[in-house]
C-alpha cells in the first residue's frame, strides 16, 4: 500500500487534500514550505516494512510528493499502526510528522487526520575545531534556504569557557535538535562527546546525524540516523545504517 508526504505552500493545503482523495491514497501527510529548497524525506515505522526509506523531495514552489511503498503484517487486518515522517535538507532535520496509518478491511468513508507536526526552529551544531570550515560552508547555505531556522554554530567558542560544562546542558536544551557532524575527528573530540552524551542523556532535543567519514559510532548512537556527507549538496543522501 503506499504512504505519500506532501510539501506545500500553506495555502495550498486544501489542493493537496483535494487530490489526496482523488487518488485514495492509503494514508497521507503533509508540511507546509515556504521558501524553494531541495529537501528530501524519510519514512519510519516500527510496524510496517518500507522497500525503501528515503527520497527526495525538488521543492520549486510547487506541489510535491514523495510515495513509499509499505506492507503490514498478515495478521492485521484492522489497527491504527504510527509512522513517522522526517523532513530534511542535506540530512539536517527540519520536521517531523507524526501520523497513524489506519489498516482496515472494505471500503470506509476517507477520514482527514491532522499529523502532530514538530517543525525544528531553533538547531545547536556539534562538531570537531578540524571540521569547523567545511561545516559552517554548508550551514551557510542551509540559512540561506531556511532563513528562520536559527543555527548554533558556535560550540568552538563555548568550549573556550570554563563555565561551558555547568551550562552546557541548560543551554543544549533550549534548542529543539542537536545536529551532530561526526568523523573521526569528532569520534577523538572530548568536547564533541561531552555535548552529545548530555543531549543523550536528558533524552532531549532530538538528536541529528550526519556522517562525515567513516569513523566508527558509539554504541549509544547505533539507534540515531546518520546521513552520509556529501562534499557538494545534494538533497538526496545515503542513509547510514550503524554496525550491530
Amino acid at each position: 500500500m503506499p504512504v505519500t508526504v506532501w510539501a506545500h505552500r500553506a495555502e495550498d493545503r486544501d489542493e493537496v487534500l483535494r487530490q489526496a482523495v482523488r487518488e485514495a491514497a492509503t494514508s497521507a501527510a503533509d508540511t507546509s514550505i515556504d521558501p524553494p529548497s531541495l529537501l528530501g524525506v524519510r519514512l519510519l515505522s516500527r510496524h510496517l516494512d518500507m522497500m525503501r526509506i528515503e527520497e527526495p523531495m525538488r521543492w520549486r514552489g510547487r506541489l510535491i510528493r514523495s510515495r513509499f511503498v509499505v506492507s503490514c503484517p498478515s495478521s492485521a487486518t484492522e489497527a491504527t499502526m504510527e509512522a513517522t515522517a522526517e523532513i530534511h535538507i542535506d540530512g539536517l532535520a527540519l520536521a517531523r510528522l507524526r501520523f497513524p496509518v489506519v489498516i482496515a478491511d472494505g471500503d470506509g468513508p476517507l477520514r482527514t487526520i491532522e499529523p502532530d507536526e514538530t517543525r525544528h526552529r531553533r538547531a545547536f551544531a556539534s562538531f570537531a575545531d578540524g571540521d569547523r570550515a567545511r561545516i559552517e560552508r554548508r550551514l551557510r547555505l542551509v540559512t540561506d534556504l531556511v532563513p528562520d531556522l536559527q543555527i548554533e554554530q558556535r560550540c568552538y567558542e563555548f568550549r573556550k569557557d570554563e563555565g561551558w560544562t555547568r551550562s552546557m546542558s541548560r543551554v543544549i536544551a533550549s534548542h529543539d535538535v542537536f545536529y551532530l557532524f561526526w568523523s573521526d575527528a569528532a569520534r577523538a573530540s572530548a568536547d564533541v562527546e561531552r555535548e552529545w552524551r548530555c543531549t543523550f542523556d536528558q533524552g532531549s532535543p532530538f538528536i541529528s546525524g550526519v556522517a562525515l567519514d567513516d569513523a566508527s559510532l558509539p554504541p549509544e548512537l547505533h539507534d540515531v540516523p546518520f546521513f552520509r556527507w556529501e562534499e557538494e549538496p545534494v538533497v538526496r543522501n545515503e542513509l547510514l545504517l550503524a554496525a550491530k
